[in-house]
C-alpha cells in the first residue's frame, strides 16, 4: 500500500464572483496544475462556489464567516488547526497571523504600500494588509511572486530577513489570446458592441494607478488638434468606477463603455483592436499588457515597476504616462500603421516565453519543497 496523502490547503476566494486580477491567476494556475498522485487537495471557499472550476481533482468546502477579516483571521486558522493540512497556500496576497500548520504565499505585489495610487475603500483594507504581512510573512516557509520588480520591492518593504525564501515565478499567457477567433465569433462581438475593427483598447477604471483619466486626456488633446480618431473601446467599468463617465464627459471623449466582459468575450476584445493603451502607473505583473501583445498588437504602457522586464522591448513604453505621452504615441500609431503591426509581430514572439503550464510547473516543485521541509 502507498503511504499517506498530503493534504493541501488552498484558498479559493479570488475565484468567487466575476473572475479579476488575482482570479484570473488562480483559475490558470490551477487549470494547468498537474496534481501527484500522492495530493489531496482541497479548495476552501466563503460565499459560494463557482459554476466553472479548474480542471482537476480538487475537493471543494465553503467556509462561512460574517466578514472578510474574520474570515482571514479568526474562521480560517481555527478550521486549519482543526483539519491539521500538511500545506496550506495563501495566493492572494494575505495570510493569517496565527499558521499552525506550513505555509506558502503568493505576494503578487507590494500596492498595499502605496495606498495612494488606489481608492479610498481598497486603502481601508490596505492598511489591514499591512499590519498582516509585517507579522506573518516571516513564519511564511516560501512567498511566491510574479516578477523581479516584485521581489525586491517584497525585501524593501517586508524586510531583508524574506530574501531568500522569495521566488520569482512569473504569469503565463493563455493560448487563446494568441489563437484567432473562429469565423463569425469576432464579428459577433463586435456587433454586440456596435465595434468597428482597429478600435482603440483601454480597459478603463477609476483607480489612480491605471491613469485613465490621462488616457481622456490625451484623446481630447488630439481631438482638439482635428485629428479624427477611431473608436474607443473601455471595457472593465463597475460601480466604483463611476468618475470615468464624468471624466468622459469633462472631455467630451466619445467612447464605448462596458463592465467587466465575460471569459469568453475578452481575447475577443483584445483580437478586434489595433492599439491597447496601458499607461499604468504600478504593476506588479501586468498581465493585460502580455495578453495584448500574445494578440499581436502594438502596446504603448509606461516605463515603470514591472512593465519594462514584462515587455522586453516589445512594447512603445512611456517614461512617465503623461497625457503629452499618451497623444504622441497614439498620433505615432495612427500615421506609421506598418511600425505598429512591426511591433506587434515582436510582441507576439516575446509572450510564447510566458506559459501557464511553466508557471504550474514551477510553483508545483515550491510547494513540493515546502511539503519535503514540513
Amino acid at each position: 500500500m502507498g503511504g499517506r496523502k498530503k493534504h493541501i490547503v488552498i484558498d479559493a476566494r479570488a475565484l468567487e464572483g466575476p473572475r479579476k486580477g488575482i482570479g484570473r491567476y488562480l483559475f490558470s494556475l490551477l487549470d494547468n496544475m498537474q496534481l501527484p498522485v500522492d495530493w489531496d487537495v482541497t479548495l476552501l471557499f466563503h460565499h459560494e462556489i463557482p459554476q466553472v472550476l479548474p480542471k482537476g481533482n480538487y475537493q471543494i468546502q465553503t467556509l462561512t464567516a460574517p466578514h472578510t477579516y474574520l474570515w482571514e483571521q479568526v474562521a480560517l486558522p481555527c478550521w486549519l488547526s482543526r483539519h491539521r493540512p500538511d500545506l496550506f497556500l495563501a495566493p492572494a496576497n494575505i495570510v493569517p497571523l496565527w499558521l499552525s500548520c506550513p505555509t506558502v504565499l503568493i505576494l503578487h505585489d507590494t500596492m498595499m504600500f502605496v495606498p495612494s495610487l488606489s481608492l479610498s475603500d481598497a486603502q481601508r483594507y490596505y492598511t489591514y494588509q499591512t499590519w498582516a504581512l509585517h507579522l506573518a510573512t516571516a513564519r511564511c516557509k516560501s512567498i511566491i511572486t510574479v516578477s523581479e520588480f516584485s521581489a525586491c520591492e517584497i525585501v524593501k518593504e517586508l524586510g531583508a530577513n524574506l530574501a531568500g525564501r522569495v521566488k520569482v515565478i512569473p504569469e503565463g499567457v493563455e493560448e487563446r489570446f494568441f489563437t484567432e477567433p473562429a469565423p463569425g465569433v469576432l464579428d459577433a462581438f463586435l456587433d454586440k458592441y456596435d465595434l468597428k475593427p482597429g478600435y482603440i483598447l483601454h480597459f478603463a477604471s477609476a483607480v489612480p494607478r491605471k491613469n485613465t483619466r490621462a488616457v481622456l486626456e490625451a484623446l481630447a488633446l488630439l481631438k482638439a488638434q482635428g485629428i479624427a480618431l477611431p473608436q474607443v473601446f473601455l471595457p472593465g467599468l463597475v460601480s466604483h468606477d463611476d468618475p470615468v463617465q464624468g471624466w468622459l464627459q469633462e472631455f467630451c471623449v466619445g467612447a464605448v463603455t462596458t463592465g467587466y466582459l465575460s471569459e469568453e468575450e475578452l481575447p475577443l476584445a483584445y483580437a478586434g483592436a489595433g492599439l491597447l493603451l496601458y499607461p499604468t502607473r504600478w504593476e506588479g505583473f501586468g498581465l493585460p499588457l502580455l495578453e495584448g501583445m500574445a494578440a499581436g498588437l502594438p502596446v504603448v504602457a509606461t516605463d515603470t515597476t514591472s512593465i519594462p522586464e514584462l515587455a522586453g522591448g516589445c512594447a512603445w513604453l512611456m517614461r512617465r504616462g503623461s497625457t503629452e505621452e499618451i497623444a504622441n504615441y497614439i498620433k505615432r500609431w495612427m500615421e506609421n500603421p506598418a511600425a505598429g503591426l512591426d511591433l506587434g509581430l515582436h510582441a507576439r514572439e516575446r509572450a510564447k516565453l510566458f506559459r501557464w503550464e511553466d508557471t504550474a510547473k514551477e510553483v508545483r516543485k515550491v510547494l513540493e519543497e515546502a511539503l519535503r521541509k514540513g
